[in-house]
């Protein structure tokens, strides 16, 4: 699998490349204190179906109303291959 980080600004985006696939999606807090950010994976790659684990517990491909901080993701394919990032 590959990891791909996309984080928006003002509707922009930005991709930086790991190796081994997802594709992880989402937008910046708003302003300082907000907490109105997101983080999306979204797989590329790999053999579906993906179980994903966030740092905040969530078990979701999609983890919303993040305030500024560092997140780390876990996923696993129906191979029982896991990335973690």
């Amino acid at each position: 699998m590959l990891l791909l980080l996309s984080l928006g600004i003002s509707g922009q985006s930005l991709d930086v490349t790991f190796n081994p696939s997802v594709f992880n999606g989402g937008y910046h807090v708003s302003c300082n204190g907000a907490s109105d950010g997101t983080l999306e994976a979204i797989i590329v790659g790999g053999q579906p179906p993906y179980s994903f684990q966030w740092s905040t517990g969530a078990y979701t491909k999609t983890i919303t109303n993040l305030a500024a901080g560092t997140y780390s993701i876990s996923v696993i394919d129906a191979a029982q291959d896991t990335i973690t990032k």
